[in-house]
C-alpha cells in the first residue's frame, strides 16, 4: 500500500513482517481480480458466440453470471477489509474500484433477476 518512504525518507521503512504481509495482500488481490477478469472475458465470448442475443445470453450464461457476481462481491469485501486495515489506501485507485465493482454487482443482480 505504498513504498514512497524508500525514496522520500519521510516514513520509517516497513518491518520484514509488514513487507511480507503487504505482499500477501497484493497476491490475494491479484488472485481475486484475475478470477473476475477471466469470468468477464468468458462472458463476453459467450455473448459474441450467441451473436449478441441478450435473451439467449441471459439463459445460457446464468451460472457464469452468478459466478461473476460472487467474484465481484469477494473483491468488494476484500477492498472493504483493505481500507479498514490500511486507511491510507483510500487515496489509491482501489477505493474507486470498490464503487465500480459495487455498480457491477447491481447490474448483475438486475440481469439475473430480470430487473431493468
Amino acid at each position: 500500500v505504498g513504498y514512497s518512504f524508500w525514496w522520500n525518507g519521510k516514513d520509517k521503512p516497513l518491518s520484514r513482517r509488514e513487507h511480507l504481509t503487504r505482499h500477501g495482500i497484493y497476491v490475494e488481490f491479484l488472485g481475486l481480480l484475475g478470477r473476475e477478469i477471466g469470468l468477464h472475458f468468458e462472458l463476453h465470448a459467450r455473448f459474441e458466440k450467441l451473436k449478441q442475443n441478450t435473451v439467449a445470453y441471459l439463459v445460457d450464461a446464468k451460472s457464469l453470471l452468478e459466478e461473476d457476481l460472487g467474484a465481484c462481491r469477494e473483491i468488494v469485501t476484500f477492498i472493504n477489509r483493505l481500507l479498514s486495515d490500511y486507511p491510507q489506501a483510500a487515496d489509491l485507485p482501489v477505493a474507486q474500484w470498490r464503487a465500480q465493482y459495487t455498480e457491477k454487482i447491481e447490474q448483475l443482480l438486475k440481469a439475473l433477476t430480470g430487473g431493468s
